[in-house]
């Protein structure tokens, strides 16, 4: 009798193990089991209007998935950040269609004002990546996850006045929030693709029209620095050029900021204007230090060595430091 129960005792514990096994590997098969995936495609059919004063741009482009049936996926729930909440946005030509008997492939059109932020730092020597981003908010990342369509692009056609249009990719990341938006989960990811447009602007038309003023304002101040500080008429005129050509600068970099359309971030043009002031400023400053050792007796044969030292430093400076920075902004 002891027997029986013995063996039935460890027959219990035996099958008691190999159940407890069982769920043990069915949860960690559950755990490490791979996301579903669902492909997404985004082809550009149009890229216009971008503004550098307002932070924005405008786009239309084809929107698509491919995912299993099952999945019972919906491409109107993917969430589109980025947007302009001034200008109204539009969807149209939602189609779905069956691939086989498990894949299902949706498609609609999208036309909107998306939002981004210029970095104005080396215009017009600027590279700007545009953004669009396309997050899935029916299932976490771990469930669900985007792939990207190889056959996402941009046509051909399009082309944006004063711009060349490098590269556009597509990149797929998870993306993940401070809060649990009142949910039990803490910290929850989502799959998302970004659309990157890398473009840069055709700038040395632009670079010549605005430092034009500039360049001809600071050789004038230079050549204005040559007349004699010995002659009344001729230093009042040395110091009215000096004065004019200061006031140029002033009205060339306004006009540098109008075309910018971004006043809160110092340009390589506000750079340029700012050196070219200072320079014309050195150069006054040297003009009356020139004057006042004319007028002093002990140093009056000192003044035209000091006004072409003075020329030849402030010239050094302004060109050198002028070419380095304008190669670093074109190169970078």
């Amino acid at each position: 009798m002891k027997t029986y129960r013995s063996r039935s005792q460890r027959f219990l514990t035996e099958m008691l193990a190999l159940l407890l096994a069982c769920c043990f590997f069915s949860a960690t098969d559950a755990r490490v089991s791979d996301p579903q995936k669902i492909e997404l495609g985004v082809f550009v059919t149009s890229l216009h209007d971008l503004d550098t004063d307002k932070g924005n741009f405008s786009a239309e482009l084809w929107v698509w998935s491919k995912a299993k049936l099952n999945l019972n996926f919906e491409l109107p729930r993917v969430e589109i950040t980025s947007f302009n909440s001034k200008y109204p946005h539009h969807f149209s030509i939602d189609t779905k269609t069956p691939i086989s008997n498990e894949r299902i492939h949706s498609a609609r059109k999208l036309g909107a004002t998306f939002l981004h932020n210029y970095d104005l730092k080396n215009f017009p020597f600027d590279r700007q990546v545009l953004k669009i981003h396309f997050e899935h908010t029916q299932e976490y990342a771990d469930a669900w996850e985007f792939i990207a369509d190889p056959q996402s692009g941009i046509d051909k056609s399009v082309s944006v006045e004063g711009w060349k249009i490098d590269s556009i990719k597509t990149r797929v990341s998870k993306k993940s929030y401070d809060s649990n938006f009142g949910l039990t989960e803490i910290n929850p990811s989502f799959s998302r693709i970004t659309v990157e447009i890398d473009m840069k602007r055709e700038a040395l038309l632009t670079f010549f029209k605005l430092t034009l003023g500039l360049l001809v304002a600071v050789v004038i101040a230079l050549l204005a620095s040559l007349l004699p500080p010995d002659n009344d008429d001729l230093f009042s005129s040395r110091v009215g050029l000096l004065g004019a050509t200061l006031l140029a600068v002033v009205v060339s970099q306004q006009f540098a900021d109008a075309k910018a359309g971004d006043t809160s971030s110092v340009t390589l043009i506000d750079s340029l204007h700012m050196l070219g002031s200072l320079a014309i400023l050195a150069l006054f400053v040297c003009t009356l230090v020139s004057r006042f050792a004319y007028l002093n007796d002990k140093y009056r044969h000192y003044s035209r060595a000091f006004d072409r030292s003075a020329i030849y430093v402030v010239s050094i400076i302004f060109f050198l430091l002028s070419a380095i920075w304008t190669f670093m902004a074109a190169t970078s």
